[in-house]
């Protein structure tokens, strides 16, 4: 099970004649999460907030290193306020946060309203997990989970999401993936297609969406749309 749950990271880059501006951004992406953290600003004060919360300090299994759980925090309060504000879901990637984090003209009660509102999402998603939970190994899923849950709430079916049910969709993604190694056609192409969109482009929206509602199908919540305005 652990061994299944880790996620390598792994780059190659190739530069010729040591290419200054290449390494240069990739520092600044690497360090992201810190140099957020130093803007300041509204919302920078409610990402720190959101990660002091109680799932991230004994829940989740991943890491603080880099800020970490502040850099997840981020997403899912972006992941919130493109919705409430645009009723889409938006990238979670390093453009789009620190241009929330640099936001000088929200109001600071809409953000704080919208913080609670997230806050309240975490408490339910906190109860359904165990301590250091190794079902919350994986950052890039974290934002799928907090969708998934907000859908539920919305509709009054949280009875539908477990540890132990997300725990066996995992199981199930693992004997899919050895099927198709011998017999893809009989295979699930949703569960292969969770497996590619998990390892690549988690941050996409619609790798965001499109794992959502495969999860969402999974454990037969009623409503399609992934997206549920207040």
């Amino acid at each position: 099970m652990k061994f299944d749950s880790f996620i390598l990271p792994v780059i190659l880059v190739r530069t010729e004649n040591d290419d200054l501006e290449l390494i240069a951004d990739m520092f600044s992406r690497l360090n992201a999460a810190e140099k957020r953290n130093a803007l300041g600003g509204v919302f920078v004060a409610f990402i720190n907030e959101i990660s002091d919360h109680e799932l991230f300090a004994k829940k989740v299994r991943f890491r603080n290193q880099r800020y970490q759980h502040k850099e997840v925090a981020a997403r899912i309060l972006l992941t919130e306020l493109s919705i409430r504000n645009n009723g889409k879901l938006v990238d979670t990637k390093k453009t789009f946060l620190d241009a929330m984090a640099m936001n000088r003209e929200i109001e600071q009660n809409h953000a704080k309203k919208i913080t609670q509102d997230v806050i309240k999402i975490l408490d339910t998603i906190g109860k359904a997990f165990e301590d250091n939970d190794i079902a919350l190994s994986a950052q890039g899923l974290m934002v799928v989970y907090y969708l998934l849950f907000r859908k539920a709430i919305s509709q009054n079916e949280e009875h539908l999401i477990s540890r132990d049910r997300l725990i066996d969709f995992r199981d199930d993604l693992v004997r899919n993936r050895k099927k198709a190694e011998e017999d893809i056609e009989n295979s699930i192409f949703d569960y292969l297609e969770f497996d590619r969109l998990n390892q690549q482009g988690t941050n996409d929206a619609s790798s965001i969406r499109e794992r959502t509602r495969i999860i969402s199908e999974y454990l037969a919540l009623t409503d399609p749309q992934i997206v549920i305005t207040p």
